[in-house]
């Protein structure tokens, strides 16, 4: 009886025990169990065939470090795939992958997970799991959201999500102080969150095709070499003439801007921290947890404020881009606005 195409391409690979094979664009329909033979393998490339299926017998192949299954015809990743624990590559881009495996965690040694090119709705919180993880890639996916277990990928240098219907990214993403590269292009993110501006190793920023407006201050900080931010409906630099009209703030509002700025709650007399009424302590304890910092005069404000726009170039441009900015008052704003090139109000 003939062998099998594929029990061809392994039988030479068992006699002479090496440690990788190529058994690329070969257009294998299946891999037979006789790969398990294959003990000495570390390396293995199935890309380019019309696989729907991997035999169970791979998972025996437990010193398998990189495997490469991209362009085929999967729909999961099975469980000899997460038997495999000392992978450390797993390419499986191209495919017709709908989810990533609840329990991906036991690929614990796994530095890249190449997932470009499937049909991915979401991630499990276990992606956070994945301590060693340096690469990840999940472009041309489905993915509307992230869980915020993302944040935990503390080696995580690159991170590719464009082409998704991601409507933002989550605040914990600003954990990712090992980060790179950030490609979010061709989505549906109207506001990046300002905890981009804590990822100061990051380098390539890639926002392009969204549906920005603004972007936050922070964006400033980043030393950024390559910053794409193309086809997105930026507000444009455009003079307009703004009436300040000086508004008296709520009393509510003036007391708790004092007692943050004075730091009440902080004092003492004679050595004894001071007392207050217990519904005065609430009150202020309540504001300090909502409360935010002017980007004009650093000073904190509440529940009242203005939302502006000014233009400046990042590091890396020769473009102004619109920066978000949040003005506590309007007598901050008549005071700063020639400064700091405010353009005008965005809404009150």
């Amino acid at each position: 009886m003939p062998m099998s195409k594929g029990l061809q391409a392994i039988w030479p690979a068992y006699r002479s025990g090496c440690s990788s094979l190529n058994l690329c664009n070969m257009r294998l329909k299946e891999i037979p169990g006789d790969i398990r033979l294959l003990q000495a393998l570390t390396k293995l490339v199935l890309k380019g065939n019309q696989l729907t299926s991997l035999p169970e017998q791979l998972g025996n192949i437990t010193g398998l470090q990189t495997l490469n299954v991209g362009t085929n015809e999967l729909q999961q990743l099975e469980e000899c795939v997460l038997q495999l624990v000392n992978l450390t590559t797993l390419h499986a881009f191209g495919n017709q992958i709908l989810a990533v495996p609840a329990d991906i965690s036991r690929l614990s040694k796994l530095t890249v997970l190449n997932l470009n090119d499937n049909q991915i709705a979401a991630l499990p919180p276990a992606i956070g799991l994945l301590a060693d993880l340096e690469t990840l890639c999940l472009h041309g996916n489905m993915i509307p959201a992230l869980p915020q277990q993302i944040g935990r990928l503390k080696a995580l240098k690159t991170l590719l999500l464009s082409h998704n219907t991601l409507a933002a990214l989550p605040p914990h993403i600003g954990n990712l102080r090992s980060l790179e590269r950030l490609e979010v292009a061709d989505n549906r993110i109207r506001l990046l969150p300002p905890e981009l501006g804590r990822l100061k190793r990051l380098r390539k920023l890639e926002v392009s095709i969204n549906y920005i407006q603004t972007f936050p201050t922070e964006v400033l900080s980043l030393e950024l070499e390559e910053f794409h931010m193309d086809n997105n409906p930026l507000l444009r630099e455009n003079v307009v003439n703004v009436q300040a009209t000086y508004d008296p703030l709520p009393l509510k509002e003036l007391c708790a801007r004092v007692a943050l700025e004075e730091q009440l709650l902080d004092r003492e007399e004679n050595g004894e921290p001071m007392r207050y009424p217990a519904e005065a302590v609430r009150l202020v304890e309540e504001a300090s947890q909502r409360a935010r910092e002017c980007d004009m005069c650093e000073g904190p404000f509440i529940d009242h404020w203005l939302e502006c726009v000014r233009f400046q170039k990042p590091l890396c441009q020769n473009v102004s881009i619109p920066i978000f900015q949040l003005v506590c008052s309007w007598s901050c704003y008549a005071a700063h606005a020639h400064g700091y090139d405010l353009l005008g109000i965005v809404s009150g």
